[in-house]
């Protein structure tokens, strides 16, 4: 039995969501074959899959929005690279069809989220489902334009899929397909011996109430905040990339260091409107400050959904520039009450499920 996983590289959020489920399915049914097949980089998915048995793929299946930092879209270049896609996605679905074809036993394809997942299952004559929190046509479409008519186009692929794992936090969707609902959609939490093995290498002296991650995914922002304004001098930074400046109260950090791995060292988590990050945030406890996001539907899902379930602070990008984080204040309890935090686990069940009854 082999799954098959199209993953979309728009950003690190996909493979984070994806690798958690086929985790939970190396634990749970480990007759179950792991395909991972993306354009994300080698060393991203081998940190989020250590220990997990699978092969990769290395396949751009989709665009998404290209991005000229991490909040800021393209639309221009999003509408170029969609055109070359056109073009290069027949002889893409071609390889991986004929790799597949020579696999044994039942296959399953998953997407998260590309619409290509689909023409690829209806090549091999085999079931697939669909697993997120958005699709490409929820995007496209509120771009208007030349993007309206690939939307449409997109949504009518999504809906010849036979089902969809429904994650939190989401658009519309609205595609006809039975739905399984998920919770949050991570990893379990590390041992606690692994945690404090961690805040040794670290050589992390604040206790987690007072460390803060900063967590813009893959694309990080060239911020200009003075070393002084950050923290207020209680606080200590972790942050990935290059963005602030060096002091003893700020430590850059680099691959194979991952988000998830920070989290449990703090008790706030600096961030822009993505689904894994915020996630894993409200998975772990942490608060979230959020960095208000124009231009991409998701955002307001998301900024929503962090409202109602997780203790939280709205910032705009002129408040993250100038570090004005609202560290010396309380954050705002949610709405409503936590997520459920098995979605991994149920989407690894049903996937398995699906996969079995093709065995019968």
């Amino acid at each position: 039995m082999l799954l098959y996983a199209c993953v979309s590289a728009h950003g690190f959020g996909h493979g984070a969501r994806t690798c958690a489920i086929f985790r939970s399915l190396a634990l749970d049914h480990p007759q179950v074959e792991l395909v991972l097949s993306s354009a994300l980089p080698a060393w991203f998915l081998d940190g989020r899959l250590q220990g997990v048995p699978h092969r990769q793929r290395q396949v751009g299946w989709d665009v998404g929005a290209l991005q000229q930092d991490a909040i800021t879209i393209n639309r221009g270049a999003t509408r170029q690279a969609l055109q070359q896609l056109d073009q290069d996605l027949p002889a893409l679905i071609h390889q991986e069809a004929t790799w597949l074809a020579q696999q044994d036993g039942p296959l399953l394809i998953y997407g998260d989220i590309p619409w290509a997942a689909v023409l690829l299952a209806e090549q091999l004559s085999c079931p697939v489902w669909l697993g997120g929190n958005f699709g490409w046509d929820d995007i496209y479409s509120a771009w208007g334009g030349w993007f309206q008519g690939r939307a449409g186009a997109y949504g009518a692929i999504y809906r010849r899929a036979q089902g969809l794992l429904r994650m939190p936090m989401g658009l519309a969707m609205d595609w006809g397909l039975p739905e399984v609902s998920l919770g949050l959609v991570l990893d379990p939490p590390p041992p606690e011996a692994l945690v404090e093995q961690w805040r040794r290498s670290l050589d992390l002296q604040t206790p987690p109430q007072h460390t803060l991650l900063s967590c813009f995914g893959g694309l990080h922002l060239p911020l200009t905040t003075p070393a002084a304004e950050v923290g207020h001098g209680q606080w200590t930074l972790l942050c990935f990339g290059n963005s602030f400046p060096k002091t003893a109260a700020i430590k850059p950090l680099q691959p194979p260091w991952q988000p998830q791995q920070l989290m449990p060292l703090c008790s706030r988590v600096l961030t822009k409107p993505g689904f894994s990050t915020i996630c894993e945030a409200l998975g772990h406890g942490c608060g979230v400050i959020l960095v208000e996001r124009q231009g991409f539907a998701e955002a307001a899902a998301l900024q929503s959904g962090v409202q109602r379930h997780g203790f939280h602070r709205l910032i705009s990008p002129n408040q993250l520039q100038v570090g004005d984080w609202h560290l010396s204040d309380p954050l705002l309890p949610p709405h409503q009450g936590p997520l459920d935090r098995t979605g991994a686990q149920t989407a690894s069940h049903h996937l398995a499920q699906v996969l079995m009854a093709g065995v019968n």
